[in-house]
């Protein structure tokens, strides 16, 4: 908030406050006053819409940015007394800082500057020397060898947090490939299986559509036989009735010929 306050140039009347003017002051003083009191105003209305709904009732009724001011700064910071026991409590925090085995690098380095940036803000000296250690310290066993060539080839006193990031984020990074390999083998071997299967599968549907096929032959072939026992049956039929036919008439034409003769 006070960054925000001096962007737009009104910490000096947060810090400073102002004072009413006595009546029988001159216009140029009065001028002056007003324009500290649009300032004022400006930075009153600034606080009041930075803070929360609980903190905001307690700085509701401050006539001045500087009133509002010091309770904001009791609230967030504390008095000395309690200003230790938050230390104590973020101190506790730091050094209990360990990464998780399912935490990245980038979520562990921001969960530790989070905490980092607190100490700070309550006036805890921390260097970047003691961050870098604590990284070190804290993290999984599987960046082992990393630490181990980050502290024979760095100088701890130099690196800085960002490139330490920089560094583990890379040595991850190479983690995660070795880690994808064997599943994507396992899917490989899957697609290999299920190639084999659909091609079983389309082996056995050809088998059983070539069984079908030589069933439907086989059925066709007797229906053909036994339409061929039929119609030779019938032919075997009609020829006797020809040949009967014909006998029948050979006799007639003889009776014929033996009447003509006898008469």
């Amino acid at each position: 908030m006070r960054v925000l306050l001096e962007s737009q140039e009104l910490w000096t009347i947060v810090e400073e406050g102002y004072s009413d003017l006595p009546t029988n002051a001159s216009e140029s003083d009065q001028n002056i006053e007003r324009e500290k009191i649009k300032k004022d105003r400006e930075a009153l209305h600034i606080m009041f819409q930075a803070v929360s709904e609980t903190i905001f009732e307690r700085v509701a009724t401050c006539k001045t940015s500087k009133e509002a001011w010091e309770i904001l700064h009791k609230a967030y910071r504390g008095e000395n007394r309690v200003k230790t026991v938050r230390l104590q409590t973020l101190r506790c925090e730091f050094d209990a800082l360990k990464m998780k085995d399912s935490e990245s690098i980038e979520d562990y380095i921001n969960r530790t500057t989070v905490i980092v940036n607190q100490l700070r803000l309550n006036e805890e000296r921390i260097e970047e020397q003691r961050i870098v250690e604590k990284f070190l310290r804290s993290l999984t066993r599987k960046y082992e060898s990393v630490v181990v060539a980050i502290e024979e080839s760095k100088d701890l006193n130099a690196i800085s947090t960002e490139e330490l990031q920089g560094i583990l984020q890379s040595h991850e990074l190479r983690l995660k490939q070795y880690d994808d390999a064997p599943t994507k083998r396992l899917f490989k071997y899957k697609a290999i299986n299920m190639t084999d299967q659909d091609s079983q599968d389309q082996k056995t549907v050809a088998e059983d559509g070539a069984r079908e096929e030589e069933s439907s032959t086989v059925q066709y072939d007797v229906s053909i036989v036994k339409n061929w026992d039929m119609w030779h049956a019938s032919a075997i039929r009609e020829v006797k009735m020809i040949n009967l036919i014909q006998h029948s008439y050979t006799l007639m034409k003889q009776k014929t010929g033996m009447m003509r003769l006898c008469s």
